[in-house]
């Protein structure tokens, strides 16, 4: 068959198996959110669905108001499909007038004064992209979205009536045209429309169209009040989300009645348990040496850092124009006694008197500070400077950063006004503790560390690196997204960490700067990269390189899981590369998810052993089973060869789990030691062979310790519901295609060896190379569409030699021996006529 039509079967074939399996659920899952029931007065943005009808919508100030909101969405767990329903709260504009959004924006009355050329440009800078809606035509409605504001006031304006050029005002025109005598004619108008045809808006006749998120960035205080509406204790949480499952009142949802499908209106109730905080270690000259944190919180009463940095030249320059020399010398002396008491060496005295200067000034002024310091010093460098910042500072804080830390090359320390009027001990530790690290000191390590009791770190040198991305707040597009990539470098102890930062373009989660390899004319090729660079630092700390690497990479969304390890890991195995050629040490990779809208509830919110003083659940609570999800798990099968081994083999790839075919042959010992070696979470065994897998249960639990049952599905069983197989596998279905946008490299199947000579080991299929591997057995047997497999062979040994899938690919069919005995084989020869085949196989 030639190629193109083959994979044309394929493409059908994969289609017609995932409409078999699949269609039902993707259908619901997909079914727009505007289904629910008084769906209509929700804004629907991104997977949260807001209105200001599911609490009173507070005013943040600034013309903005709070929206309360919720997430809807399906997922695959342990349980089967889940709701996930998660709450939240978005600023949006009030539907106010125009005019009454303008004066709320420049907080003054704008009915007789015109407007400056600076409250100009923020009333154009806030109305962008806003829509209106007009209220001088009576019940006629029409919407807006305003580009721009003009640069004259109204009464100034006029237009081109008609072709021949005819200019009229804009007054005159709303006058003649619509009876109506514009009265705040010394405010611009609204501009609206492309650049070629602009048409002006009196901003008195028009209003802001309600339901408008706010997509510009917030100020201190509006993030202030946002986050005082937003913040709920959990008893608050758990009811506003048990009450939209009322509200939306799925069980009558006619959607849901008609795929059959049951909501329940309680939580689901999962098992949990916290694991044991780790023991701290500190310097032995203070009175606690060692500490267990209470309850995720510790303090340094009557503790000193471990190690302790050394500062011997520092000064401080105040940007606050409330704050007095006197005040800031005090707050300096207080923060240096502070940090003599945790351990550190601490010069008394400052290099040079407290330096006050305007916050505009600050680059002129913190490059004056650092020379009039060296030239001090004799040439000697500055260690720190302590910089006192007003509380509302804008971009100071970033600038200050930047000039320091890239331009001097010195560490800064920024304290906020309202600290240095309110002296407080707790805050004085803290950044005495920031200080410390900043200078190389280590402020505690863990003491199964010191003991060498940390698995998988102690062994041999393991290096652990951290990666995250921070994207803008929405509405600056133009900014770039900033990468940080942190790496251990006091193996063993791994509590001091070096950190490199760079930017990367807008909104990108890859890393681009993990590797870097380019061509220099003189150098010829030459490598770089964070990696390459934190790899070479760990070398010159202990003096050899990580024969381990363990990689966390916060925020990853579910569909990037696989595009960023791969991308991640090609990084890391190129900068083992450049650095030597056969250095390549196994990688650990850690993701962690973001926007999972997972929240947790005790279930005796007044019990304080489960519980802190808010209601949240204790620091260190883990829950590993029910609700996790099934993607990736592995789900073995113990049967011959029948239609339910062959169903598995589609159904569950498109549960995005992976599939172990077990040997029936097995004994229960060896049995065990593959489910328990793989770590099933699903066992599906034929009933002929139920004995056979409840010893090998039993054998895994009596020898692990954390063993926990996997779900059990018995095929055949008459106390099974009909269809149970089906059922099972389909109530974790994914959209399959969509799955395999992300990597084709991704595993779809799991086998054995036979064990006869040592303990099995596994052997990993992904979806291509079982897609290659169909292919080329329909190539080289000459397969036509039609064409009639006899199953001999056991669909356990490597799923059948791929058959599986190519009979699938041609819309062959399949004879099915549940043993193949002579009698039976004979029987399956004889069904073969029926089919009328292109070609048999056996």
């Amino acid at each position: 068959m030639p190629l193109p039509q083959l994979l044309l079967h394929m493409k059908e074939a994969y289609k017609e198996a995932k409409e078999e399996f699949c269609s039902q659920i993707r259908r619901f899952t997909d079914i727009d959110k505007q289904t629910n029931v008084g769906i209509n007065s929700y804004v629907s943005i991104g997977r949260f669905l807001y209105s200001p009808d599911v609490r009173k919508s507070p005013q943040l100030g600034g013309a903005l108001e709070s929206w309360r909101g919720f997430s809807q969405s399906i997922r695959p767990t342990h349980m089967g499909l889940s709701l996930n329903i998660d709450m939240s709260s978005m600023a949006f504009i009030e539907p106010l007038p125009v005019i009454e959004f303008v004066a709320q924006i420049l907080g003054k009355d704008v009915h007789s004064k015109p407007s400056s050329d600076a409250d100009h440009v923020k009333i154009k800078k806030a109305l962008r992209g806003v829509k209106v809606d007009v209220t001088h035509r009576g019940t006629f409605r029409r919407k807006y979205s305003i580009s721009g504001l003009t640069s004259q006031p109204t009464r100034e304006l006029i237009f081109p009536l008609d072709d021949q050029m005819d200019m009229k005002s804009i007054v005159d025109y709303f006058l003649e045209m619509y009876g109506y005598t514009l009265q705040f004619s010394h405010l611009p108008c609204l501009q609206v429309g492309s650049q070629r045809k602009v048409n002006y808006l009196p901003m008195e006749a028009y209003k802001i169209v309600g339901g408008q998120k706010f997509t510009k960035g917030l100020n201190e205080k509006e993030i202030t009040s946002l986050l005082k509406v937003s913040c709920q204790r959990p008893c608050e949480q758990e009811t506003d989300i048990l009450q939209t499952i009322q509200q939306n009142d799925y069980a009558n949802n006619p959607y849901a009645k008609e795929f059959g499908i049951s909501i329940d209106n309680k939580l689901a109730s999962v098992e949990a348990r916290v694991l044991p905080a780790p023991w701290l270690k500190y310097h032995d000259t203070g009175r606690e040496k060692e500490y267990l944190p209470q309850v995720g919180q510790w303090n340094m009463m009557n503790k000193k850092v471990i190690n302790g940095g050394n500062i011997r030249y520092w000064a401080c320059i105040n940007f606050s124009q409330s704050v007095q020399e006197s005040t800031a010398r005090g707050f300096c002396q207080q923060l240096v006694k502070m940090c003599q008491i945790s351990g550190m060496e601490f010069n008394q005295d400052p290099v040079i008197p407290v330096y006050s200067v305007r916050p505009d000034r600050v680059n002129k002024a913190l490059r004056s500070v650092h020379s009039v310091a060296m030239e001090k010093l004799h040439g000697k460098e500055l260690e720190l400077l302590i910089a006192i910042l007003p509380d509302i500072n804008g971009s100071l804080h970033g600038a200050v950063k930047r000039i320091c830390e890239t331009n001097l090359g010195l560490i800064s320390q920024c304290c906020l006004t309202k600290h240095v009027f309110k002296i407080n001990r707790q805050y004085l530790t803290n950044v005495a503790l920031q200080i410390n690290v900043k200078k190389e000191g280590r402020n505690t390590v863990l003491l199964d560390a010191i003991s060498w009791r940390i698995p998988l770190v102690i062994d041999i040198p393991t290096i652990i690196f951290g990666a995250d991305v921070t994207h803008p707040e929405p509405g600056k597009d133009s900014c770039p997204s900033i990468v940080a990539v942190v790496a251990s470098q006091d193996w063993r102890e791994v509590t001091k960490y070096a950190g490199l930062v760079c930017a990367q373009p807008h909104s990108e989660e890859l890393i681009e700067d993990l590797f870097k390899c380019w061509k220099d004319p003189q150098r010829g090729v030459v490598y770089g990269g964070m990696i390459r660079e934190l790899l070479l630092s760990f070398k010159r700390a202990p003096g050899q390189r990580p024969l381990r690497i363990i990689f966390y990479k916060d925020g990853v969304s579910d569909s990037q899981f696989y595009q960023v390890l791969l991308y991640a890991l090609d990084a890391i195995r190129k900068a083992c590369a450049s650095l030597e050629p056969s250095y390549q040490p196994p990688v650990t990779f850690v993701v962690v998810q973001k926007r999972h809208h997972t929240r947790l509830f005790s279930n005796n919110p007044n019990d304080r052993n489960n519980t802190n003083k808010s209601g949240n659940i204790l620091p260190s609570t883990m829950v590993d089973s029910k609700i996790c999800n099934i993607v990736g798990d592995e789900v073995s099968v113990i049967a011959p060869n029948t239609p339910s081994l062959y169903e598995a083999h589609f159904g569950i790839p498109m549960a995005g789990a992976v599939l172990n075919t077990i040997n029936i042959r097995l004994n229960a010992s060896t049995v065990a030691f593959l489910l328990r070696y793989c770590s099933a979470a699903v066992v599906i065994v034929d009933q002929e062979f139920f004995s056979l897998a409840e010893e090998a249960l039993q054998i895994w639990s009596e020898k692990s310790k954390s063993f926990k049952p996997p779900i059990l599905i018995v095929i055949g069983d008459e106390n099974c519901k009909p269809n149970e197989l089906r059922y099972a596998l389909a109530k974790g279905a994914i959209e399959y295609e969509k799955f395999l946008e992300s990597d084709e490299w991704q595993s779809i199947a799991l086998g054995y060896t036979s064990g006869t000579t040592a303990s099995p080991k596994g052997v990993v299929l992904h979806h291509r190379g079982a897609y290659l591997m169909s292919l080329s057995g329909a190539l080289i047997w000459g397969m036509q569409e039609g064409a009639v497999y006899l199953w001999t062979l056991p669909m356990f040994l490597c799923n059948g030699w791929c058959y599986t899938w190519t009979l699938a690919a041609f819309c062959g069919t399949n004879i099915c021996l549940r043993q193949v005995t002579t009698k039976a084989t004979a029987f399956g020869m004889s069904c073969i006529f029926i089919f009328d085949p292109g070609i048999v196989i056996t």
